[in-house]
């Protein structure tokens, strides 16, 4: 690739890093059994879903016993040798782990490059309790209520529900980063005093250490062990924060607008009608109107380029829709090429046409593959 301060390109090497996916599609894409897994649902340790709610959970300096990377490819490649279903199961119940295909890359590692989000986690369990626990019953609900009400959001990012006070619950990720980001505001109307201070023991700071990491490790471990004594159930998200301080220090932190991408392609997701398909027909009705919508985008583009190419060199108007369509017609098909074309695929349309040796065309240009 080409590289600053060098002519010629450079021979670089990379590897893939699984940093911004939540923990189901993590255990998908590396061959992990899922989070929700008896056995042993962490990618980390050996923990089981039964001890999360147990103190060895939360132990992070003497009870952790850590998975190895190397032993986790060997087992993932023995379990395809597996004759039977019964023996690839024995593998996962063992070993949590099965056959994926980046095993095959140079320098995968199926612990060490398949990361803890900061952003999932975080706002999907430790949120929520603070609401359900912390605030619901507080005094100030009434003021809360009404100042959260009185915010006006702009329509390009959507709302937050209207019945906060009592329903603490939101069902997506970007929801609670939305309430995120008013909340040091909804917090200092709630516990201000009369001259508008609160009593705050650290400033806002502008960057973040290794020993600050670590110091914020055990805040959290302290956290978790104190819902322990409540009697609160936690899930495997409060056992797996306990890894954040090593995420953080060996890979940095996630930054929230790298998940923007995800979360958009999962509210197209939403949009397909899968009839309450199993047994991978749900993932088959994904791939099918995926790939329906890429062919239908290459069909259209083809149309209106043969018709831009003809009147360009030729000087001859060739009419690809019915001579009775309207001009509003015409106008649709031109605008779901130029103002539509980005979002629907290109990449996937110009792999089909080099693969098929077929002509690209782009407005009135025209280039043979």
């Amino acid at each position: 690739m080409h590289v600053h301060g060098f002519h010629l390109p450079q021979e670089v090497t990379v590897n893939l890093l699984c940093k911004c996916a939540n923990i189901p599609a993590t255990c998908k894409t590396t061959g992990k059994a899922s989070h929700s897994y008896k056995t042993h649902p962490c990618n980390y340790c050996f923990v089981t879903l039964e001890d999360i709610n147990a103190d060895g959970a939360y132990d992070i300096d003497t009870n952790f016993c850590m998975r190895n990377d190397w032993n986790q490819l060997k087992q993932a490649q023995l379990s395809t040798l597996a004759r039977s279903i019964a023996a690839r199961k024995a593998v996962i119940n063992i070993h949590s782990v099965c056959y994926s295909a980046l095993n095959n890359l140079p320098r995968w590692m199926t612990t060490a490059l398949s990361l803890v989000n900061f952003m999932h986690n975080f706002y999907h369990d430790f949120s929520i309790l603070y609401f359900i626990y912390c605030y619901a019953y507080c005094n100030i609900n009434a003021l809360y209520k009404d100042t959260i009400n009185s915010i006006i959001w702009p329509s390009s990012i959507g709302h937050l529900p209207s019945n906060l006070d009592s329903n603490h619950s939101l069902p997506k990720a970007d929801q609670w980063r939305h309430l995120c980001h008013v909340l040091p505001y909804m917090l200092w109307i709630c516990w201000k005093n009369t001259w508008g201070k609160i009593r705050s023991a650290y400033q806002t700071k502008p960057k973040v250490s290794y020993n600050m990491a670590a110091h914020s490790q055990g805040y959290i471990q302290l956290y978790c062990q104190g819902l322990q004594a409540l009697s609160i159930p936690l899930t495997v998200n409060h056992h797996l924060a306990m890894y954040y301080s090593e995420v953080l220090q060996r890979y940095g932190p996630v930054y929230t607008c790298w998940l923007f991408g995800f979360e958009c392609f999962n509210g197209l997701f939403e949009k397909v009608n899968l009839n309450s398909h199993r047994g991978g027909e749900m993932e088959y009705s994904l791939v099918r109107n995926w790939v329906e919508k890429q062919h239908l985008h290459k069909l259209v583009s083809v149309i209106f380029a043969l018709n831009s190419y003809f009147q360009y060199c030729m000087h001859v108007e060739m009419i690809f829709l019915p001579k009775n369509a309207s001009e509003k017609e015409h106008q649709l098909v031109d605008r779901v090429m130029h103002t539509k074309g980005l979002d629907c695929g290109t990449l996937s349309n110009q792999t089909l046409q080099f693969m098929g040796g077929e002509f690209s065309f782009n407005d009135s240009i025209l280039i043979c593959a």
